[in-house]
């Protein structure tokens, strides 16, 4: 175990400042790695928001400098935040509770914040930023957040301590991929030894042995029981089929190009006459519109003229479908509207049940593992991506469709 020290809090003085806790190896780890993006991830009780406060407070003890730790609510700030600042360091910190701001003997602040409203974010710069419970958060915040970092010039880090939420959420896109220049410490209430064992059993005894358990208590990236496909049902191939029935490109459209919105998703399909389902290929990204649409029509060039294309036709998309239209590149193409009915999971089901029955493989791509979380995390009620849900929904929709006797061979 160890214990964090640093130049001294008062402005001319040597005093050194030293945590009157221990913290444990994790915590360490994830306070000392030089990483400008990091995470702590971990289950409740892991110690993750000690390890996130510890970590600003590294560079606000450095120099006189300015910090923000930003909170899903008010309420969280209150609960955590603040009794983390009695602990360990009273009473080296004035606490102005009408600002929501501490300020600290050398000078520096650490302001206070929630993300009520997260352009007013947007002003102040910032040493280094905390966001706690960031997986409550939205990744719009996120990229709010780094780019206040520049203070003084220099490029700040900042620090995500968070219990996961599934696959689907924007944390594992971030730092669940081992992305360069980003890291992560995952860590279990079990890793921390400054919580009771007789909390930690009550809690075992509670959450039982369950997915919500490896999420809330073991800090995993998990698939939540209800997730209509599981990862065992679908196969990662190297070699596609010589000849399919049909082939098919589905696209789910963005509903605005502003960063909040969702992605782009178009997923290539086939079918065998055994009606093998091979897909065999997602792009995806959160593009404008001429992005998108440029997008679109280079897929649809490698694609081919014998891969039929669909885009998703809902409310203003129609207007996308009529501009793609006017494209001359298209023009051996086929592209058709997709008018989808009932809700997202009823859409669904059918790919599902190709899935349970061993009949739906995946050729080995960079975008399979993206695909395999978003897919295995859906449950139908809304919360998180399904861009790659629908796209696959779709083209499973149109693949499957009986082809008129016209267009074969």
């Amino acid at each position: 175990m160890q214990t964090l020290s640093g130049p001294g809090l008062y402005a001319g003085r040597a005093e050194t400042l030293v945590v009157p806790q221990r913290v444990y190896d994790k915590q360490h780890e994830y306070v000392s790695h030089p990483a400008l993006r990091k995470a702590f991830i971990g289950g409740r009780g892991s110690g993750k928001t000690v390890a996130g406060v510890a970590a600003l407070m590294e560079i606000a003890q450095q120099r006189k400098c300015a910090t923000t730790i930003v909170e899903p609510t008010y309420r969280l700030i209150h609960d955590s935040i603040i009794p983390v600042f009695e602990r360990l360091w009273w009473p080296l910190y004035t606490f102005r509770k009408s600002d929501m701001e501490i300020d600290l003997p050398n000078g520096s602040l650490i302001r206070l914040r929630t993300v009520d409203n997260p352009d007013r974010l947007r002003g102040p710069d910032n040493a280094g930023v905390l966001m706690d419970e960031a997986a409550l958060m939205t990744r719009y915040v996120y990229r709010i957040l780094v780019a206040t970092l520049r203070e003084g010039g220099r490029s700040g880090p900042i620090y995500l301590t968070t219990t996961p939420r599934g696959r689907s959420n924007w944390v594992h896109d971030v730092f669940g991929n081992g992305r360069e220049g980003h890291f992560a410490t995952h860590a279990s209430m079990w890793d921390n030894p400054f919580t009771s064992m007789e909390w930690k059993a009550a809690m075992a005894e509670e959450y039982g042995v369950s997915w919500f358990a490896d999420q809330e208590l073991e800090g995993r990236f998990v698939d939540p029981a209800g997730a209509l496909f599981q990862r065992s049902w679908l196969q990662v191939t190297d070699i596609a089929p010589w000849e399919f029935e049909q082939t098919v490109r589905a696209w789910d459209l963005a509903a605005s190009s502003k960063t909040t919105a969702d992605y782009y998703a178009g997923v290539k399909m086939g079918i065998t006459a055994e009606q093998d389902v091979y897909i065999l290929d997602v792009a995806r990204g959160q593009w404008d519109w001429p992005q998108g649409r440029e997008t679109i029509i280079q897929c649809a060039i490698a694609d081919g003229t014998d891969c039929h294309v669909f885009l998703e036709q809902a409310g203003q998309q129609r207007i996308a479908y009529d501009n793609l239209l006017e494209d001359d590149r298209l023009m051996e193409h086929c592209v058709d509207e997709h008018r989808p009915e009932r809700d997202k999971l009823t859409r669904a089901l059918p790919l599902a049940s190709r899935a349970k029955a061993g009949k739906v493989y995946l050729m080995r791509g960079a975008w399979n593992e993206s695909f395999l979380d978003e897919l295995c995390s859906f449950d139908g009620s809304g919360k998180g991506n399904d861009d790659q849900v629908d796209g696959a929904s779709m083209a499973y929709s149109e693949v499957s469709a009986p082809v008129p006797s016209a267009m074969r061979g």
